[in-house]
């Protein structure tokens, strides 16, 4: 095949209109491609069926991953929260370590669930139902990360409001830190309900 640069310079000798001279490029590139396409597509197709192969042990771990992530969540809301707080000051800091722990067992379990969301298999991209065309993996990822910008933003906007609500007064940031617990136990509650049949296959 000869070089795209080396086509433009002979076409650039050839007295022939820019529409007629992209036209030829695309022809020579096109025609000299195809015999390369074949096996370009077969090498493809094997990457789908080598990744197929190891679908089946990989959403494995990541749903034991975003399991282990969840019970440990759920668990700590049972025993409660700064049992031995006796001051407000007290509490302020307390709360804010347990939002620490909660905060990256918050992040396993979302880490987890993209990365599921991520391990479509080809069969599944190219399938078609009722309800259309399932996302690809890549679009389900894309979507799932906007959703969770925009709770990111409700849960900032929601703790400022309990925040702004009690402001005045030395109880506000443990009103704040209370409710940002809760929207981030209730949220990972609320992605388990949605994601239940997929995560508990």
């Amino acid at each position: 095949m000869r070089s795209a640069l080396g086509i433009l310079a002979f076409l650039a000798l050839v007295p022939v209109t820019p529409c007629v001279a992209v036209q030829a490029l695309y022809q020579e590139i096109k025609s000299a491609g195809s015999a390369t396409d074949r096996k370009a597509q077969e090498r493809e197709q094997d990457k789908d069926k080598d990744k197929d192969k190891e679908f089946p042990a990989q959403p494995g771990s990541f749903r034991k991953q975003a399991a282990a992530a969840f019970d440990r969540e759920m668990e700590r809301d049972k025993t409660g929260d700064c049992p031995d707080a006796h001051t407000t000051y007290d509490e302020i800091n307390c709360l804010g370590k347990t939002i620490e722990i909660t905060n990256s067992n918050y992040k396993a379990y979302i880490g987890a669930l993209r990365s599921f969301l991520g391990l479509r298999t080809s069969r599944e991209e190219t399938a078609s139902g009722p309800a259309g065309k399932p996302l690809t993996a890549e679009e389900g990822v894309k979507e799932f990360d906007e959703v969770e910008a925009l709770w990111q933003k409700y849960r900032s906007a929601q703790t400022s409001a309990v925040y702004d609500h009690w402001k005045g007064g030395t109880i506000a940031p443990v009103m704040a830190a209370s409710c940002e617990l809760r929207l981030l136990r209730n949220h990972m509650r609320e992605l388990d309900s949605i994601y239940d049949a997929m995560l508990r296959l």
